[in-house]
């Protein structure tokens, strides 16, 4: 396993970092919000052409005006203990990191 200080000095690229927490019910999940179609369609690399609002709401974060609020999500325990191993924690912007790594293998894969 890549730490977050194996990618934070540089050790490991975003990839290579964020797919080690990407497992099937991950791409699945990501395939149930978006759909197939919308995430083949995305011609952007970071994927940006789906709003973060979006990103956000399928990971369990949403924002109300600039204040962020935690709505309840399940986030299943085997992701959980991989965040720990890595000292990764858990937030919006860690969380939407690994549901795009999710989107990008699906993309690959078809």
């Amino acid at each position: 396993m890549k730490t977050r200080s194996d990618y934070l000095n540089g050790n490991c690229s975003h990839r290579e970092y964020f797919s080690q927490f990407v497992d099937e019910e991950i791409k699945t999940e990501t395939l149930n919000f978006f759909g197939k179609e919308r995430i083949l369609n995305c011609n952007d690399e970071h994927l940006n052409n789906i709003p973060l609002r979006e990103w956000d709401n399928l990971t369990g974060f949403a924002f109300s005006g600039s204040e962020m609020i935690r709505k309840p999500a399940y986030i299943k325990p085997e992701l959980l203990k991989k965040l720990k191993e890595t000292k990764e924690g858990v937030s919006s912007a860690g969380m939407v990191c690994i549901y795009k790594e999710a989107a990008r293998q699906i993309k690959e894969e078809n």
